[in-house]
């Protein structure tokens, strides 16, 4: 095979392992994932996930969501928060499509 056509098959699988990744980092059950729970958020890791929840915020909301990156852990309630900032901003489906 070619260098072009593994490109072609592994460059789109990256991606869609990546985006896999960042949506068990946030809504994932640690006991199952063997990450800690929304480590990502945390730590202000900028992901495709985030991008396109902040582009759909405003406010409080965004505020929220751009607070993270003390890369110290969320306390139950703000991790609560932020995951139902995510999902109200349809950010979770357009990550899986």
């Amino acid at each position: 095979m070619c260098a072009r056509a593994l490109s072609a098959f592994g460059l789109p699988l990256g991606e869609a392992f990546q985006l896999h990744d960042d949506l068990l980092n946030a809504f994932g059950d640690p006991t199952e994932t063997g990450k800690p729970a929304a480590e990502d958020l945390a730590e202000g890791k900028h992901t495709v996930l985030l991008a396109s929840a902040l582009h759909r915020t405003t406010g409080s909301e965004r505020d929220l969501l751009t607070g993270h990156g003390r890369g110290t852990r969320l306390g139950s309630h703000e991790m609560a928060r932020t995951r139902a900032v995510l999902e109200e901003t349809g950010a979770p489906p357009e990550s899986r499509s």
